[in-house]
């Protein structure tokens, strides 16, 4: 399936929450098209693929209540066309890119703002 996923070169919209386990297959990379990445409620492991930060017209990416680890790559921070970034809820750990703080703040990942990003590093904002 995972083959399959990366070759839908015109898919727009992919929600997959729910019903997705394992690792974020970083063939979702090749999808160039998408808006909106949906894989919330999962049973996702591993890190964030690099990879997505090539999906340039994502508007929306939804990652939150899974079981992620490692850092936010910095690629996301290519992903000019972003305006939705939900990742709470995993065990993410590192220094938030800082094309992500400026963005959207770092009111969105900081823990005292109950976002529970327990291990990232706030300190630069």
């Amino acid at each position: 399936m995972i083959n399959i996923l990366g070759s839908l070169l015109n898919l727009q919209h992919l929600s997959m929450c729910h019903g997705f386990i394992g690792i974020i297959p970083p063939e979702l990379g090749n999808l160039t098209n998408l808006k909106t990445l949906n894989l919330a409620n999962s049973r996702l492991i591993g890190s964030i693929p690099k990879e997505l930060g090539n999906l340039s017209k994502l508007e929306k990416l939804y990652l939150y209540n899974n079981q992620l680890t490692g850092k936010i790559p910095q690629e996301l921070g290519n992903l000019t066309n972003l305006y939705e970034l939900y990742l709470i809820h995993n065990s993410l750990s590192g220094t938030i890119p800082q094309s992500l703080l400026s963005k959207f703040g770092g009111w969105s990942f900081c823990p005292q703002n109950g976002t529970h990003f327990d291990n990232l590093d706030c300190s630069g904002y």
